[in-house]
């Protein structure tokens, strides 16, 4: 699955695909700012990780060499 498709589709209220949309309008993003996005306003700390490691393991993410997040 493409990050394009989780746009669109079934998947486009998932915390997966807010994490992703966020990190598309931002840029690169450091994995503790990611609370400061409005997408994601609210979530505890645990919710915004586990949907980060669920976009990583679905290949939707990278971290780059600055250990900054990528939406790809």
């Amino acid at each position: 699955m493409t990050a394009a498709q989780m746009l669109i589709g079934p998947w486009q209220d998932t915390d997966v695909t807010r994490v992703v949309r966020a990190l598309h309008r931002s840029g690169p993003t450091a994995l503790c700012d990611l609370d400061g996005h409005p997408e994601l306003t609210g979530w505890p700390a645990e919710r915004i990780e586990h949907a980060v490691v669920s976009a990583w393991s679905d290949n939707l993410i990278s971290i780059d060499t600055r250990d900054q997040l990528v939406a790809l």
